[in-house]
């Protein structure tokens, strides 16, 4: 049977867009929407969880792990090594009056998803019709630094269109992400604790003993009050946003890992090292890219960034402070490849 071209996204030079979310096409878009910077790369799978068809991904370059081949004959190889899913650092979680966000189940309206090669970032936006009659409209956006290759950034914005509220979030770093082929996580939890405004985890693979360190911290547009969850692979924080209707309220989530594919050095080397990554980017943080309420006479929904200058213009585009901070610490536009489907 001949193959038939069936075009459903948008495209233009400098962009990939999706219109409308489509159950049957979402493996191929999780492939499509993927970030990568030759360090680390993610698929474009939802940050919130989907319990429909997805294939959630993140990989790491030169962590692998191994698997036996049986065989009976000479010359044949009996092992192989592959690139193993890894931590899931966008995990999220999120919940309205008790009602969880989960596109499988979920009524949506207004979707799209836009991969934007100039900024190399990748964002989502819908509005949420909940069963008791509230709209919230949801943007998420990530990316991943080309030049601090060890840095990726995730920003949630959230906007009540039709009621005032709160909205549940926890958000945080899971290693118990299935690799498909195995039908189990590859990674087996070193250590984990929070220090300050840092999270952070540390965990090797099964097999091979590469070891990856991954830690955040959060930034919001209103005061975090939240609370440290842990479970079997994962840490995390909880907390909410308060929403007044029509005003946008957001958290940005700073995300450090660090890799180790040498398993004969201790644990505690890397879990040092990579503490110190964390700490050094956060002090930059606190003091270049702080993100508060906006000034008296700023546009509706635009947030202000502290420690620029008062002649430095800010366009719309840097709405997203991710993206604000990724051009103060590398004076460049990061760009994206793409990574292996898992």
């Amino acid at each position: 049977m001949a193959k038939v071209a069936d075009p459903y996204l948008k495209v233009d030079p400098w962009a990939i867009t999706e219109e409308g979310f489509d159950p049957e096409r979402n493996r191929t878009s999780e492939s499509i929407f993927s970030l990568g910077n030759e360090y680390m790369g993610v698929r474009g799978y939802a940050d919130e969880g989907y319990s429909g068809d997805s294939l959630p991904g993140s990989y790491f370059n030169g962590l692998n792990e191994q698997m036996e081949v049986g065989n009976h004959y000479k010359g044949i190889i009996r092992s192989l090594r592959y690139m193993v899913n890894a931590v899931d650092w966008l995990h999220t979680r999120i919940s309205v009056d008790g009602e969880p966000l989960d596109l499988a189940h979920s009524r949506i309206e207004k979707y799209t998803r836009r991969l934007d090669f100039r900024t190399g970032t990748y964002t989502r936006e819908f509005i949420w019709l909940l069963a008791d009659g509230k709209k919230l409209k949801l943007r998420f956006t990530r990316l991943v630094s080309m030049t601090t290759s060890h840095l990726g950034m995730q920003e949630i914005s959230f906007t009540a269109l039709n009621f005032t509220g709160k909205v549940d979030i926890c958000t945080g770093l899971d290693f118990g992400m299935v690799h498909e082929e195995h039908g189990q996580s590859m990674w087996k939890e070193q250590r984990s604790g929070e220090e300050g405004a840092v999270t952070a985890i540390m965990a090797s693979t099964l097999t091979t003993g590469n070891q990856l360190f991954s830690g955040f911290v959060l930034k919001s547009s209103q005061a975090l009050h939240t609370e440290l969850v842990e479970d079997d692979r994962y840490i995390g924080r909880q907390f909410s946003l308060m929403l007044a209707e029509g005003e946008p309220a957001s958290f940005t989530k700073l995300v450090v890992n660090v890799t180790d594919s040498d398993a004969s050095r201790a644990a505690d080397r890397l879990w040092t090292k990579a503490w110190s990554w964390q700490q050094r980017l956060t002090g930059w943080r606190r003091k270049r890219c702080l993100l508060t309420r906006p000034p008296t006479g700023a546009a509706s929904g635009q947030p202000a960034i502290s420690g620029l200058r008062a002649t430095r213009r800010i366009s719309r585009a840097s709405v997203f402070v991710f993206s604000s901070c990724i051009r103060l610490i590398t004076g460049t536009i990061p760009g994206t490849t793409s990574v292996p489907k898992g």
